[in-house]
């Protein structure tokens, strides 16, 4: 697959004009239209602005055709200035980490760009992440390649799954730019640590102009999932970038919310085909099959989604890069215990070391011990819930989840808090389809493991009221029914069944 991408780069550098022939052919293909016309002005219309403009314009462009507030004129005189006091700090030196080390100052320092993880628009935008000083991964990343394209210099962007970052590479001098942590050289180790990837996948990948571009227009589509045009934003986004999973996964979760399971079955098994280890994937094919009533497949795709989730349920810092010597780590950890006076930093740094390890009961115990020595350190509580989860745990991690998610973590994709809650659904998920399939004793077993890892929510006692009604156990059906109206009261649907059910009791 890496060969097939090289060389599809190389030859569209060269013979660019090829691309709207073949873009019109799979864009028929992948979204099947009644107008002819309509594909090839719209096929026509992205290869221009593609094209024509340099990132940061057509980012905008193509951003403004679907409504949104976006004065590209008045931007670009932000966009300007930024570039302009920048090419006077740089014009002295041509050694390029002396050049990126000034960019990085500027933005982060001076200018006081900040990483935000919250998944809003306005941390994608590139004329909003100017305004608001803050953007995420792809937000920043994008930015970033904007202000390599106006300089001239050899920037362009790479990405594992669902992250973005930027690389430097003049055929001699090559490294790293992580923009959410104000540019600093991440080796590809790190990445590759964090998503891991059979060894037949590749995991970073390079991406071309058109690609970058492409993964905006995925963020783009998913945070506009709600109106109408989402569709024609992720066609062009596959358009850009036919080899995205995170593409055609989110493609695939707007179908099935569309009603439109065949070409959402599609997207999805592509995406799985790109990435056998997206848990998004599988659990938007998961979700596929429980809508259509293959509960046996339903079941069995869900169990992977938990499998996945739990490899991917890992801690991302920048205290540790690559995977350390466990050896020495473990030595480490204990000097650090039995001594006063070290550093938060070094606390969680080892902690993650080991964690990549998969010492799990030491990792916990060195964040313990951080939190302990200092409590207003509120980022270690995140940490600490992983390796409160993966020991077993529960209570503790989703207690240390919800604090970091209190201290800001509650919109991160990736948050402690988040994780814990798909798992505990996957099992309730997995329990709904034993039960279905009258395997009852499972289903009891999975939904359990929800309200053991998710807590006592309402739609857990719901669905052990569900599987007990299946069984003819009207006593017990009735019970969970109960709970699960004392902890959502005002659930009239709820309500409503278990009136039914003591009046089909009483009679």
């Amino acid at each position: 697959m890496s060969r097939i991408i090289f060389l599809y780069l190389i030859v569209s550098l060269v013979l660019a004009g090829i691309f709207g022939t073949a873009s019109f052919f799979f864009y028929k293909t992948i979204f099947q239209t009644d107008s002819s016309h309509s594909d090839t002005t719209v096929i026509a219309e992205l290869n221009k602005i593609v094209q024509d403009n340099d990132v940061f314009n057509a980012s905008l462009l193509l951003a403004q055709q679907c409504n949104q507030n976006i004065d590209i004129e008045q931007a670009n005189k932000v966009f300007d200035s930024v570039v302009n006091e920048i090419e006077v700090r740089v014009k002295n030196t041509d050694n390029p980490k002396e050049i990126i080390g000034i960019i990085n100052d500027y933005l982060f320092i001076e200018y006081q760009i900040q990483s935000d993880s919250a998944v809003v628009i306005d941390n994608l935008l590139p004329d909003r992440v100017l305004e608001n000083r803050k953007g995420h991964c792809v937000g920043l990343s994008l930015l970033y390649l904007a202000l390599g394209e106006r300089l001239h210099m050899p920037l362009y962007a790479k990405t594992v799954p669902f992250h973005m970052y930027v690389c430097y590479d003049d055929g001699y001098t090559k490294f790293n730019i992580e923009t959410t942590m104000k540019g600093f050289d991440c080796p590809d180790s790190y990445y590759s640590y964090y998503y891991p990837c059979p060894a037949e996948h590749q995991t970073i990948k390079k991406l071309s102009k058109r690609e970058a571009i492409g993964s905006f227009l995925k963020s783009l589509g998913y945070y506009l999932r709600q109106s109408q045009n989402v569709l024609d934003i992720q066609k062009k986004a596959l358009l850009l970038y036919p080899d995205s999973e995170a593409i055609h996964t989110i493609t695939g979760h707007i179908l099935w919310k569309l009603n439109k399971p065949k070409e959402a079955k599609r997207h999805l098994l592509k995406a799985i085909k790109l990435d056998p280890t997206s848990w998004q994937a599988y659990l938007g094919i998961s979700n596929l099959y429980y809508g259509g009533g293959d509960y046996k497949q339903a079941a069995a795709s869900y169990t992977q989604t938990i499998n996945l989730l739990h490899k991917s349920f890992k801690i991302l810092s920048p205290y540790q890069h690559g995977i350390p010597d466990k050896v020495k780590l473990i030595e480490l950890a204990g000097e650090m215990i039995r001594y006063k006076g070290v550093s938060c930093e070094n606390l969680v740094g080892c902690g993650v070391g080991l964690f990549q390890q998969e010492e799990y009961e030491l990792s916990n115990e060195l964040f313990a011990h951080a939190l302990k020595m200092y409590p207003e350190e509120l980022g270690t509580h995140a940490y600490y819930a992983i390796t409160n989860f993966h020991l077993g745990n529960y209570d503790q991690a989703r207690k240390q989840a919800q604090i970091s998610m209190e201290h800001g973590e509650q919109t991160t994709m990736h948050s402690p808090a988040s994780f814990i809650n798909m798992i505990a659904n996957c099992y309730m998920k997995v329990g709904q389809c034993h039960a279905v399939l009258k395997k009852y004793e499972l289903a009891l077993k999975d939904i359990h493991k929800a309200i053991e890892i998710g807590g006592p929510e309402s739609r857990f006692f719901w669905s052990l009221a569900e599987t007990y009604l299946l069984m003819g156990n009207q006593a017990e059906a009735i019970k969970y029914y109960k709970q699960a109206i004392e902890l959502d009261p005002s659930n009239d649907q709820l309500q409503e069944r278990l009136l039914r059910l003591q009046s089909d009791k009483t009679n």
